[in-house]
């Protein structure tokens, strides 16, 4: 009788408008629910369960002009960094002859010319992602 209780009480808290938190509880008060029917064995209480699910969903807000000409900024330049940042690579390609020379110097793998430039490389590309 409590569970058919918390249920009707869960079902119009799910029926009203909430926020994102609050959706987020509710998801969980649902499982805590299912997980304590199905301990107990109480079928008309999971299936009521199963019925009310599929309305428990994420109310996604649009993004703002803002967001979205940040997001396209992002993405640019994303792109500029990687494309210029190959062509650059590329042109320190020859560095790569260094390494049989320095490698006996005592100078690991990993901190090589090349090396050194590719990692900073990596990290430009993630920071302007």
């Amino acid at each position: 009788m409590a569970a058919m209780t918390e249920l009707s009480a869960l079902q119009s808290a799910i029926e009203a408008p909430h926020t994102e938190g609050e959706g987020e509880d509710l998801f969980v008060k649902l499982a805590r629910l299912r997980n304590a029917a199905e301990a107990a064995g109480e079928g008309e209480v999971l299936a009521a369960l199963d019925e009310l699910r599929p309305k428990l969903r994420r109310q996604l807000s649009r993004p703002s002009l803002a967001a979205k000409v940040h997001m396209v900024w992002r993405l640019l330049l994303t792109l500029i960094v990687t494309i210029w940042g190959c062509m650059a690579l590329l042109l320190f390609t020859p560095l790569r002859l260094t390494h049989p020379l320095l490698r006996p110097l005592g100078v690991p793998n990993g901190l090589l010319p090349l090396d050194v430039l590719e990692l900073a490389w990596a990290h430009l590309v993630l920071r302007a992602a």
